[in-house]
């Protein structure tokens, strides 16, 4: 469920093809990971979300951690929250990062203290390829209109062995970003390229979804 005058992409289309070099595989376009149906998963984090992202072997939030997450994604009626599950996996650069989950989903919900906030899920098995991390984006600073050349407040979730994440600012430049809790948080111009390095080896890229 997003937030009205947010916008929030999970990338999840596709599986960028595997080469055998080193060299940029560019990620699928951004779209929402595809939720399961309605009614089909059950309020418990599954084994696998919980090998593929050690941030859930972290301690739960509290509950007004959940609560903010409800808020956010309590909307999504294909979604059965593990209120469990919820884990403020970091705070940094003014941005903070929940992830939840349930049976069969992933949530990332970023937000700006005093701010905006918004998120989304989708399916584990889409939020754990390499290719097909969940990236968010919110126009920044708070209560900013998106607009071509503004600013956007970016989180993304990968999954475990994820390595040298940059992003790439239309002018060339590249900044390296710290995984934290399997996730990333950082202010970016909306026509930068976030690119990473897979656990199997593999490098991506992809535009910031805006």
């Amino acid at each position: 469920m997003l937030t009205a005058g947010l916008v929030v992409v999970l990338v999840g289309i596709g599986l960028a093809t595997a080469l055998a070099s080193n060299a940029l595989n560019p990620a699928p376009s951004a779209a929402h990971m595809r939720a399961p149906a309605p009614g089909s998963a059950v309020a418990q984090l599954s084994q696998a979300a919980s090998a593929s992202f050690g941030v859930f072997g972290q301690p739960p939030g509290g509950s007004e951690d959940v609560r903010l997450v409800r808020e956010v994604v309590g909307g999504d009626k294909a979604l059965a929250l593990d209120p469990a599950s919820v884990r403020l996996a970091q705070s940094s650069n003014s941005i903070e990062v929940f992830v939840a989950g349930d049976s069969k989903s992933v949530c990332v919900v970023g937000r700006i203290p005093g701010g905006a906030m918004d998120g989304g899920c989708g399916s584990e098995a889409a939020a754990a390829n390499p290719a097909t991390p969940g990236i968010g984006t919110m126009a920044y600073p708070p209560g900013a209109v998106s607009h071509p050349g503004g600013r956007l407040a970016v989180t993304a979730l990968f999954p475990d062995g994820t390595t040298d994440v940059t992003v790439t600012s239309s002018s060339g430049d590249v900044e390296p970003v710290g995984i934290v809790n399997n996730t990333v948080a950082f202010i970016a111009g909306e026509a930068s390229t976030l690119s990473w390095t897979g656990p199997e080896g593999h490098a991506y890229s992809s535009p910031l979804p805006h």
